[in-house]
């Protein structure tokens, strides 16, 4: 269960955290993205971190689900989430130049 402390500044401080550094291959969304700024994350890894800033402490990966729960929730926040089989092929394009423009970023 996600834990009601968790508040929109939190999701966003986590997502700029993960801005900063990389999202661990094993953490990488499979199905649904959260979608920020032009930028797309993994919605339960987002959560994860979240929890650190709400409560100290960072969620544990099995204490709730992925898809409906996070989705569900991160939208009540009012965050955008998006199924990756609806990504146009141009949201897919811009996401890959977005992506490289990061890698470049991080590079320098």
């Amino acid at each position: 269960m996600i834990p009601r402390e968790i508040k929109r500044e939190h999701v966003v401080q986590a997502i700029d955290e993960i801005k900063r550094g990389d999202v661990p291959n094993a953490r990488n969304s499979t199905k649904f993205d959260l979608v920020y700024s032009g930028m797309v994350f993994p919605p339960k890894y987002v959560l994860t971190i979240a929890g650190r800033y709400a409560t100290g402490s960072e969620l544990d990966l099995h204490d709730f689900s992925g898809g409906e729960e996070a989705n569900k929730y991160l939208s009540s926040l009012g965050f955008e989430i998006k199924h990756k089989a609806d990504w146009s092929q141009r949201e897919c394009y811009f996401a890959i130049w977005a992506y490289d423009q990061l890698d470049q970023d991080r590079s320098r």
